[in-house]
Formats: C-alpha cells, sequence, structure tokens
C-alpha cells in the first residue's frame, strides 16, 4: 500500500468519523428543537445542510463504502483475469 493509499484511508476514516458526530448532534438538536430559538435553529439547519456535502452523514457514507466495494471487487476481478 503506497503512502497516497495509506493517505486517502486515513481522510476515509476521518470523515467517517467527523459524519456519525454530526448526526449525534442533529439528533440531539431534533430532539430539543423546542429548547433552542427558531434563529438558532435556522442558522443550524444552514451549516448542517451545507456540512452534508463536505460530510455526509451514516446513509451517504454506506452508500459511498458499498459503490467503493463493487469498484474494488470489479477491480480485483479484471486483475485475475
Amino acid at each position: 500500500m503506497s503512502l497516497m493509499d495509506k493517505a486517502k484511508d486515513v481522510a476515509e476514516k476521518a470523515k467517517d468519523v467527523a459524519g456519525k458526530a454530526k448526526d449525534k448532534v442533529d439528533e440531539v438538536v431534533e430532539k430539543n428543537s423546542d429548547k433552542i430559538p427558531d434563529s438558532i435553529e435556522k442558522a443550524y439547519g444552514k451549516v448542517s445542510g451545507a456540512a452534508e456535502k463536505v460530510v455526509p452523514g451514516d446513509e451517504v457514507a454506506e452508500a459511498a463504502d458499498a459503490a467503493d466495494d463493487v469498484a474494488e471487487a470489479a477491480t480485483e476481478e479484471s486483475a485475475e483475469s
């Protein structure tokens, strides 16, 4: 495994951790929305939406992982041929 591959793996793991943390914060905000001022909740919604493009939550991360697995399997299969 090259240094670049290792760096990509570390970056993906960091994205996964950040995505899980974002999901947890989203959950807490949703549960306590009645205690949060509307202006703060609206601002958080904008920030959360922008962050979702960079750091996907669990569902998006799982779909990306599945796509990576399929691509890796296809690459291995074509290398064996």
